[in-house]
């Protein structure tokens, strides 16, 4: 009986040892699992953030492209503005070198001039007469073809030195 219980109470700490190995290998597993979710979520973020950065850079580079395009086309446009107003402009006798106009002209999105004022004179009354008549006289078929948002942003109203460089002394 006594060998009996010995041998049982050895069978119950080996019954006991085994349980606790395998409640402590059932930890340890479960510990890996929640490292690895852990892990995957934080590898999870990494890409999403790294995704994120990737189209904000992609976009800042697309709006810097379009920004570069639309002031190449500002100023394309404005000096053919200017072209077309000289080449409207009827050169008042008292004319002279240096002489220059400062002009606001409200243009429609078909290319039409809707106003023009003096906004500074060039100190010559008719000079500054004729360059608002010659602005007032030109069309600039090309504002037809700017995106609408793109206009009202640069030639709904725009303002050009006039000053012609053919004039004498």
């Amino acid at each position: 009986a006594e060998a009996d219980k010995k041998k049982r109470l050895e069978q119950e700490k080996a019954t006991e040892a085994k349980r606790k190995k395998l409640a402590a290998e059932q930890e340890r597993q479960a510990a890996e699992r929640e490292r690895q979710k852990t892990a995957a979520r934080e590898a999870e973020k990494e890409r999403l953030a790294k995704e994120a950065t990737e189209a904000a850079a992609k976009k800042k580079a697309e709006e810097d492209k379009r920004a570069a395009e639309e002031a190449q086309m500002v100023q394309s446009i404005g000096g053919l503005i200017n072209d077309r107003i000289a080449a409207a402009w009827n050169r008042p006798p008292s004319a002279r070198n240096g002489m220059k106009t400062e002009l606001a002209i409200s243009f429609l999105p078909a290319g039409d001039v809707l106003a023009v004022n003096v906004i500074k004179g060039s100190g010559d009354a008719l000079f500054d007469q004729r360059a608002a008549n010659a602005a007032r006289s030109i069309r600039v078929e090309e504002l037809s073809k700017v995106d609408p948002y793109v206009f009202d942003r640069n030639f709904r109203k725009v303002v050009i030195i006039f000053n012609p460089q053919d004039l004498r002394n």
